[in-house]
């Protein structure tokens, strides 16, 4: 279970125990908690014939008896599923990989899964006094699990270290923040909740062509990509147009460059840098040799990649004609697999692999069939 301040990132996370549909807290302490405040939990479904971690059906939220928040799982629509990172509390999952489940919901939720809540779940401790906390977990056969806390609500203010340091950015509205060197565009409806957003550089990286741009943090998620504009140095030069827009992740976005920008479409916040792509894509072989013919029985498979700007296309050839083969992009395997038509001999099979900078790698191995 966890109980955090929904405005301010500090949380507490509290370890239960129990077992046959009644847990408590392992350490039974009263939690204080003060101002607006809501409730996450992690939980999984146990079945009698397979040890998998399954959801639950329902979670309800109660305090003094009284219902202010429930989810149900009726039914989950396929264009909500990157959704769900309004719906867990995103900066523990990427912490940890710890998977809470919020039992409040911010504004700009698109998931449509809670029939029932009161201003939200979100529910505001000021009265100084002891207050009930009841979690009501149901599968979908209906079993259910029960989990009672005691919180002790209190009225003082929030401190100083805790007010907005930067811009808001309403969830609702367009936002947009700009300098003389980069600006962000946010849509409506692309924030999930109202955020204190803040900007700062960080010296340039080594092979960069920007200082480093502190786009507010990661650990606010989006619900789809926003406009990113960076002006690169002027020592760019002729390679502007091998520009590529990189975050501190390793993730490079498709970049282009115009009116002296960098431009992208970013999905993440974080930490964003200009470098130039000038090194083709990777050809790895995996059953055909270069230089030395060998017999094939099945087909052809290689490993293609670009570690900057990313694969634009490939083209392959088997005795100067072009073949139908096909990429999977999560094992980066290309293959072809030879068809009736491929008649017994040697045969020549030709590769380019270019990139979106259209830098060009190429491949050329004689193979026996």
């Amino acid at each position: 279970m966890a109980a955090r301040s929904v405005r301010r990132p500090p949380r507490l996370f509290l370890q239960v125990t129990g077992g046959n549909g009644h847990y408590r807290l392992a350490k039974p302490a009263v939690i204080n908690v003060g101002g607006e405040t809501g409730f996450g939990i992690t939980t999984n479904d146990m079945t009698s014939v397979s040890p998998n971690h399954n959801g639950i059906y329902s979670a309800e939220l109660r305090v003094d008896g009284k219902t202010v928040y429930t989810f149900a799982v009726e039914r989950f629509a396929f264009d909500q599923t990157h959704a769900i990172n309004a719906y867990i509390d995103y900066p523990e999952f990427l912490e940890t990989h710890r998977w809470v489940q919020k039992c409040f919901i911010l504004p700009g939720s698109k998931i449509s899964l809670y029939p029932q809540s009161i201003r939200n779940g979100i529910i505001n401790f000021n009265d100084d006094a002891i207050h009930q906390v009841q979690y009501v977990i149901k599968d979908v056969a209906g079993n259910t699990s029960n989990l009672n806390v005691e919180v002790k609500s209190s009225s003082a203010q929030l401190s100083a270290a805790n007010k907005p340091s930067g811009i808001l950015f309403h969830y609702d509205q367009p936002n947009e923040f700009s300098n003389d060197k980069l600006k962000v565009m946010i849509a409506p409806g692309n924030l999930y909740d109202d955020v204190d957003f803040t900007y700062s550089t960080l010296p340039k990286k080594p092979g960069a062509y920007s200082v480093t741009h502190v786009i507010h943090n990661r650990f606010t998620p989006l619900h789809d990509t926003y406009d990113l504009w960076i002006k690169p140095d002027s020592t760019i030069g002729k390679y502007a147009g091998k520009a590529v827009i990189m975050n501190t992740d390793g993730v490079c976005e498709n970049s282009n460059y115009e009116d002296g920008f960098v431009k992208t479409k970013a999905r993440t916040f974080g930490n964003y840098y200009i470098r130039v792509d000038t090194v083709p894509p990777f050809i790895i072989p995996v059953n055909i040799n270069k230089g030395i013919a060998r017999k094939i029985i099945r087909g052809i498979f290689l490993k293609i990649g670009d570690r900057l700007s990313g694969v634009k296309n490939y083209m392959g050839k088997v005795d100067g004609k072009w073949i139908l083969m096909e990429w999977d992009y999560k094992t980066r395997v290309l293959s072809y697999i030879f068809t009736k038509e491929m008649v017994p001999g040697k045969h020549t099979f030709d590769l380019t692999v270019t990139d979106n900078k259209d830098n060009a790698a190429h491949f050329t191995a004689d193979f026996y069939k």
